[in-house]
Parts: structure tokens; sequence; C-alpha cells
């Protein structure tokens, strides 16, 4: 059995494949099936690492697009993992979300070895600190990335029998009739907030146009929505979702893959560029070596077709944790001076 000093050449050569899954499969694939088992299950490393079973925690809501995530990911895992993958939820008090559920990981044993993971939308979780009052002194630190698994768009829809064809038509409505127009778009302060909101205020919609409803999360808004509660979601992409609800628009700078035929949402002429880059989190002072095997285990499960086909629609250019860290920074520098010049930041940020 090798030993985890090949592990950093593994990972340069995976990003050398130009992030494309059937090329990430194949520069990855080679040396990770000789770190492991003839069974093509990951060996533990030299220090015994994994030696009991990894749970994946969802801090929302059940039903989450977490929780989604982390049950595909666990099943999947069970074909290479040589210990069990299990999931959990634990839905965090109010806004604090992911920084909140750190908290609670610090009190469990074996968190500080990379056992407990949280799956986390790293795009929501860096925005927060500037939006939610409670995360106003916040560090960005506080959670360590090991990777994401898969992308996807925020997705602007209405009940399939709604009046509204177009991003436009709703625009129309909230201006023609103020207050009238019910909106569901995560908790207050999300990222999903941030988008309703810079789409409203760059679109000339004033603020009490649109009365914004908070939920828990992008289940209990498609729940609320369904329910005759909401005229208008805003929730982050998941399979299946243009059978529930008509599809008006998507976030990002281009066409998302799942939803080819539905158009780019228009914020003064422009996009808006941010999505869920979902992923897993660790305690920050997890050991890097048991995240980096962890990440090889994000690689083999994400280029599985049983979790391509459970998650049907995402993208699935599997990042590391030095990625995630480059694109948080560009949404401190690209993201935030946006949200603080149409009022949509709380602030206290220092």
């Amino acid at each position: 059995m090798k030993t985890s000093r090949l592990r950093p050449t593994v990972r340069i050569l995976a990003a050398a494949c130009a992030l494309t899954l059937p090329l990430l499969a194949a520069c990855s694939g080679g040396e990770s099936t000789a770190d492991g088992d003839s069974d093509g299950k990951l060996a533990p490393l030299a220090d015994g690492f994994p030696s009991r079973s990894i749970t994946l925690w969802n801090t929302f809501e059940p039903g989450h697009t977490d929780d989604l995530l982390n049950k595909a990911f666990a099943e999947v895992a069970r074909k290479y993992s040589p210990v069990p993958i299990i999931t959990d939820s634990r839905p965090a008090p109010g806004p604090v979300s992911w920084y909140g559920h750190v908290e609670f990981l610090s009190g469990r044993a074996n968190a500080k070895d990379g056992y407990d993971l949280y799956a986390v939308s790293w795009a929501g979780a860096t925005v927060r600190p500037w939006t939610v009052q409670q995360l106003a002194d916040a560090k960005l630190e506080t959670l360590k990335p090991v990777g994401v698994v898969e992308q996807a768009p925020f997705v602007f829809a209405v009940p399939k029998e709604s009046p509204y064809d177009t991003l436009a038509d709703v625009e129309q409505a909230a201006k023609a009739d103020p207050g009238k127009l019910r909106a569901v778009a995560g908790q207050t302060g999300s990222l999903i907030h941030s988008t309703l909101a810079v789409w409203q205020a760059a679109n000339g919609i004033a603020k009490n146009a649109i009365r914004f409803i908070p939920t828990g999360g992008s289940g209990e808004a498609l729940t609320v929505i369904r329910g005759g509660g909401a005229d208008l979601a805003v929730v982050t992409y998941s399979a299946g979702i243009e059978d529930q609800m008509k599809v008006l628009a998507v976030s990002g700078e281009a066409p998302f893959a799942g939803l080819p035929d539905v158009p780019v949402a228009q914020a003064g002429g422009k996009p808006i560029p941010v999505g869920s880059e979902r992923g897993f989190g660790a305690l920050p002072d997890a050991p890097q070596e048991h995240l980096d095997w962890f990440y090889e285990l994000m690689q083999k499960v994400a280029a599985d077709p049983t979790f391509q086909e459970r998650q049907h629609g995402f993208d699935f250019n599997v990042r590391d944790g030095a990625w995630v860290q480059g694109y948080r920074q560009q949404i401190v520098d690209t993201v935030i001076p946006v949200l603080e010049e149409n009022g949509l930041t709380t602030g206290l940020r220092k």
C-alpha cells in the first residue's frame, strides 16, 4: 500500500484536467485505485484514518438541498469508503446556519479529526457574515473547506398555474401593484435572499413592492409556494424542479446545462453571478491529510453514474479546498461591494 505522500501529486494532476468530469476521472482514477484495496475502496492512511464512521451533517431542515446532497453522497460512498458514511440533520438556531453548527461540532469527540463534516454552499456561507446581524463578527476561516462536489444556479420559479411566464411579467406586476406580490427566498440575509434583493433593486423595483416571507431554506420555500403562500420563489436548483414549478430564470453568467431552455436572470441588464457551489466543510483544526483523504472520496463519488443520476442536472466539477478559498475571496471582492451599494448588508461588519 502506498502512503499519502503521493496524494498532492494526485490533486495536481486532477487540477490539470481542466476540471471536466471525464478527464478528471481519467487523471485521478489510476492513482487512487493504486492507493486503495483491490475491491475499489480507498485505503486508510498510515495513521489509521478513517477507523470509524464519518458523519455528514445537514444544518437546515430535513429535505433541504444540503440534506439531499448528504444522502445521495453517502449512498454511493459505500462503494468506495472502508468505513460507513452516515448522515444526520441538526438545524442551527436562527440564521447562523453553518457557523452555528461548528460550535456544536466542536463538542463532539472525533470532529477535530475529520469524522464530522457538514454540507455547505460556499457562496452562501461567504456572504452571510455581511448580511446576518448575528454573524457580523464571524470569521470566514471558521468554516474550513474540504471542497466542492456539485454546482447549480438559483432558480426564479412560480407555481405551474401562475399567470407569469417570464421574469419580466413578475417585474411588471410588482411595479403595477406594489405590496401585493409575495416572495420566498430562504432566510433573511441568505445568499438566495440577496439574489432576490439584487434583482429587485437593479431593475428598479421598490423594496416594499414585493413582500418577502423568510423561510428556513429552499425545501421550506417550495412547500410554502406550492401551498399558495407565495407567488414567486428563488430557490437552489434541485433535480426535477421543472416538474413541480414553472421556472422563469436562473442565476449565473451563462445558461445552465440542467435547464438549457431557461434564460439567465438579468439585474439591470447584467447577469447575477452567484449560485450554489456545494460541497463539504470541517472544523478549522481538522488535519489536512484527513480532509485530503475525503477529497479523494469526493472525486470517486462525483464520477459515479449512480450519484450523477441521483443529482441529475447538477455540474460535477470537483474542486479542492484551495479552489474554495480563492472562490470565497472573489465573492468578497466582487459580490459584497454590490450588496453594500444596494443597502443589502447590515453595515456591522468590520
